[in-house]
């Protein structure tokens, strides 16, 4: 990712000493940010995925709900026209 690589130029800008060392300690800086954020984006669809699964749970316990109404419904129904 071009920002990555961008933030990490402007943390080591300036810095002076080996530019081996630097060179690799940016690489490293570099891959552990871009693991970081492979982790989060993953985590990310982990949570769409099981939000997905919940509302499916909602609805499917909805429409047991609204047919448990509706056979109730029906029921007092016939027993008020047995009963009359």
């Amino acid at each position: 990712m071009k920002q990555i690589e961008v933030f990490v130029d402007k943390v080591y800008q300036g810095v002076g000493g080996n530019e081996k060392e630097i060179k690799d300690l940016k690489t490293e800086m570099k891959n552990h940010l871009l693991e970081a954020v492979y982790e989060l984006k993953k985590k990310e669809n982990q949570s769409k995925k099981l939000l997905k699964l919940l509302l499916i749970d909602l609805v499917e316990k909805k429409k047991c709900v609204l047919l448990s109404v509706n056979c109730f419904r029906h029921k007092k129904h016939l027993l008020k026209e047995c009963f009359i």
